[in-house]
C-alpha cells in the first residue's frame, strides 16, 4: 500500500529507404552527378501502461506508419580518390502517413490519415568515404 504503482513506457522506431541511382558521364572524372528514386519506410510506436489499480485502462498506444516514393537528384565530387562531398535534393516527394491512438481497452482506436506531396524539399548535403 506504501509503493506507488510503476508506470511502464516502452518506445520503438524503425526507418529504412531502398532505392537506386544512375550515375551521369563527364569529362571532368572527379564529378559525379546522378539521378534515381527512394522508396521510404517509417514506423514508430510509443506504449504507457500504469498498473495503478485505479488508473488501470489497459495499455495505451500511439503509432505512425508512412511510406512513400521519391525521385532523388544530386552530386558527388570527389576531392581525394576516396574522400568525396555531395548534394543531393528531392524534386518530388509523395508520403502517405497513417496515425493510430489506441486509448486502452474498452475505447475506441483513433485514426487519421495524411497524403503529402513536396517539390524540391529534403535537400542534404554529405561528406564521404568510398571503400
Amino acid at each position: 500500500p506504501g509503493n506507488d504503482a510503476v508506470v511502464s513506457k516502452e518506445n520503438a522506431a524503425i526507418s529504412f529507404e531502398l532505392g537506386g541511382q544512375w550515375i551521369l558521364k563527364t569529362k571532368n572524372d572527379r564529378l559525379f552527378p546522378y539521378i534515381g528514386f527512394g522508396l521510404p519506410f517509417d514506423y514508430a510506436r510509443a506504449s504507457a501502461f500504469d498498473p495503478t489499480p485505479l488508473v488501470d485502462e489497459g495499455p495505451r498506444h500511439a503509432e505512425i506508419t508512412s511510406y512513400g516514393v521519391q525521385a532523388v537528384a544530386g552530386v558527388d565530387y570527389y576531392l581525394a580518390k576516396v574522400v568525396f562531398c555531395g548534394f543531393d535534393i528531392k524534386p518530388i516527394s509523395y508520403t502517405y502517413a497513417v496515425s493510430t491512438k489506441s486509448g486502452g481497452s474498452g475505447l475506441m482506436d483513433l485514426e487519421a490519415d495524411t497524403d503529402t506531396v513536396s517539390f524540391f524539399a529534403q535537400f542534404s548535403f554529405k561528406v564521404g568515404f568510398k571503400f
